[in-house]
This record gives C-alpha cells, sequence and structure tokens, in this order.
C-alpha cells in the first residue's frame, strides 16, 4: 500500500467509523500512529499532495490521489467530490 493509499484508507475510517465530517492532519497522524519524523517526512508532504491547493513541498502523488482534499478553515480539512468518491473503495 502506497502512502496516499494509507492516508486515503485513515481519512476513510475517520469519516465512516467515527462520523467525522471534517478533520486535521494530527487526526490522521494519530490514526496511522506515526512518530514525528515519519509524519514530517513522508505521510505530511503526501497529504499535502493531495490537497486541491497543491501546496509548496507536497509530494507528487500521481492524478489518481490528486485534488481529494480541501482545506475549509486553518488546519481542518474535508474531502472534495472526488474524494468523497475515492473513499467509496476503502
Amino acid at each position: 500500500m502506497t502512502t496516499a493509499e494509507e492516508i486515503l484508507q485513515t481519512v476513510s475510517v475517520l469519516i465512516k467509523e467515527k462520523g467525522m465530517k471534517t478533520f486535521r492532519r494530527l487526526d490522521i497522524k494519530r490514526q496511522i500512529g506515526a512518530d514525528k519524523h515519519r509524519w514530517e517526512n513522508n505521510y505530511s508532504p503526501t497529504f499535502q499532495g493531495m490537497r486541491v491547493d497543491n501546496p509548496g513541498g507536497a509530494h507528487n502523488v500521481g492524478k489518481k490521489f490528486q485534488g481529494i482534499f480541501q482545506q475549509v478553515k486553518y488546519g481542518v480539512h474535508t474531502l472534495t467530490e472526488y474524494g468523497k468518491e475515492m473513499i467509496k473503495k476503502y
């Protein structure tokens, strides 16, 4: 499983099982159980690459995983319509 797939699967758990409509990266980090080093060097840049706005420092996650998340306010994210379709697979 790629890091992008792991993030998407984790967000699926947060939304489907925990009933969250919005989430923070910290919610994903805690659910995955990643330590600070792994999160900052791998998961965080991948998550950024999965955002609609693709901020600086983002990893190239490939077209399939781009545009899944959007920021609704500072530090708070939700799924895009595309993201909602994607989590149906997880």
